[in-house]
């Protein structure tokens, strides 16, 4: 038997209930590409394909008031931003479809799979897994989360820990009490340049808005990484690859209360909501920050201006 049928054959698949897998549609080599790739290591039944969001077609993309000739050639990695959240939200309704669901993998179709290190976790998983309070785990991430304690004071999980954010969604275990919690926060299409003007993207979300708040925890070294030299189709970048790179330190309100007392606990809380505030007026009054060396898009101004005259 070899590694890729032990590892279908292991408890971890029996414990997850569904993978689901968002794909653009036309994105038909990617997709082959991720399935010959889990044959054999993923049971092919569990496998659901999520229709992805594109970002560049959604309403609003390059107008009046969030792009601008300001944003330039950074308008499509804003498109990518909300094609990524709204595609996500797409994946958690379709899980809260099947009530028989209680644990999921969602991957982007760029997530590749180290199965000898899976199967040396398979038993930590296991354990993990059975846990009555943990409602996150990101199997996959760029760069190096920061430790924030084991799971528990008498278990020991030598590879799981709790973290204090990560970026990259495109491998996370989800448990169905936390869909819903995390759905009430992402966006409709209606909304989804709102929520980018004040949240910038659904990894940076989780890591600032969702994970100080709930049992959200990191597996190391992941099982799960993005595929090599493979361009977004969604935000036409590459990956992101970040060696030993952290990310940001954060603490809930009553972490905060626990260590500085309740009053500096609520400046926190405020100081996080003034960021988000200023982030969405400075987005609203002058159109998504494109950075310093952004090359502007040929007609962003003139359509810019004809949406301001039409607006005006």
């Amino acid at each position: 038997m070899t590694d890729r049928d032990e590892a279908c054959r292991s408890t971890l698949w029996e414990q997850i209930d569904a993978v689901l897998v968002i794909n653009l549609d036309g994105s038909t080599e990617r997709w082959e590409k991720l399935m010959n790739h889990l044959e054999g290591a993923v049971p092919l039944e569990k496998i659901h394909r999520i229709p992805a969001v594109r970002g560049t077609e959604l309403p609003g993309y390059l107008s009046h008031p969030w792009f601008t000739a300001r944003t330039g050639d950074r308008a499509r990695t804003c498109a990518g931003a909300a094609g990524c959240v709204l595609s996500h939200a797409r994946a958690l309704q379709y899980a809260l479809e099947h009530e028989d669901w209680q644990v999921i993998l969602v991957l982007e179709d760029d997530a590749r799979l180290d199965v000898e290190r899976l199967e040396r976790m398979a038993p930590q998983f296991q354990d993990f897994m059975h846990d009555p309070r943990w409602e996150l785990l990101y199997v996959g991430y760029h760069g190096e989360p920061l430790y924030a304690g084991k799971l528990g004071k008498q278990r020991d999980f030598f590879n799981i820990y709790r973290c204090s954010g990560v970026l990259g969604t495109f491998s996370m275990l989800l448990h169905r009490r936390a869909w819903r919690k995390i759905l009430q926060g992402l966006p409709d299409h209606r909304h989804v340049w709102t929520w980018i003007a004040q949240y910038k993207a659904i990894d940076y979300w989780l890591q600032r808005w969702f994970t100080p708040f709930h049992e959200v925890f990191y597996v190391t070294p992941a099982p799960w990484h993005c595929a090599e030299n493979m361009v977004s189709d969604i935000s036409g970048n590459m990956p992101i690859k970040v060696e030993k790179a952290k990310a940001a330190r954060l603490w809930s309100v009553s972490r905060w209360r626990k260590k500085h007392g309740f009053f500096l606990s609520l400046c926190r809380w405020v100081g996080m909501q003034g960021d988000r505030v200023i982030r969405w007026v400075s987005c609203r009054s002058r159109g998504f920050s494109g950075g310093k060396n952004a090359e502007p898009i040929h007609g962003m101004s003139n359509q810019c201006s004809k949406n301001d005259h039409e607006a005006g």
